[in-house]
């Protein structure tokens, strides 16, 4: 079984905490992946793992190439065409789960549009993993 995975935003507050725990286990092979090639190199560096950078609006060539088994989007709230959902296509065209950090309700929510696409390649398609999504402020920011 392909153990890679491939963490989006993997130089971020979040992807960087994400990708250190995923690097910890023995045979997981982690690819940290941002905008700043230079950033992911000096974390995965530190961390012996691989970097790679990548392109939002062309996210496809990088994660056919990386050939995950997994990719985790922790980008943060950058995505560039929610309709399109680019690099969560891109992930189940080549083959890998998705799972987005996303905290955005509308996005969240829109992600099923790709529910048949990952069904039919027997992968796992999801967004709002990293808590639950609001769409609209907590009571306390009113």
């Amino acid at each position: 079984m392909n153990d890679r995975i491939l963490v989006i935003g993997g130089t971020g507050v979040f992807g960087s905490r994400l990708s250190s725990s995923l690097a910890t286990p023995p045979g997981v092979e982690v690819i940290v992946a941002g905008r700043d090639l230079a950033a992911a190199t000096l974390l995965a560096n530190r961390m012996c793992v691989r970097a790679l950078q990548i392109d939002r609006a062309d996210p496809a060539p990088v994660i056919r190439a990386a050939q995950p088994f997994l990719v985790i989007d922790a980008a943060g709230p950058f995505q560039p065409d929610p309709a399109g959902y680019p690099v969560a296509r891109a992930a189940l065209m080549a083959g890998a789960h998705y799972l987005d950090l996303s905290d955005d309700a509308t996005f969240t929510a829109g992600i099923t549009v790709l529910d048949s696409l990952a069904r039919d390649r027997g992968l796992v398609c999801l967004s709002g993993v990293s808590r639950c999504p609001r769409s609209r402020p907590p009571p306390s920011a009113r």
